[in-house]
């Protein structure tokens, strides 16, 4: 990806920057799980435009995960 055809919809994000996150979608929703901030992450976020992201939830019972894989299943 060399960013020719990335188009910005929004000027700030509502999470930190971070990289090795986990992205997948699920229903009519993007997901951004996880990543690198310094130090391991455990936040998800969701959108459904690509512009408005709410945070859904802290990961739990688990460490936090960076460098992760998601898989979803129907």
């Amino acid at each position: 990806c060399n960013g020719d055809f990335l188009e910005r919809l929004s000027a700030s994000s509502a999470w930190s920057a971070r990289d090795s996150q986990a992205m997948t979608t699920y229903g009519d929703k993007i997901f951004m799980i996880g990543g690198f901030t310094g130090a391991a992450n455990s936040q998800i976020y969701s959108t459904t435009d690509g512009i408005s992201w709410t945070l859904e939830t802290l990961i739990t019972g688990t460490p936090a995960r960076w460098g992760a894989s998601l898989l979803e299943l129907e």
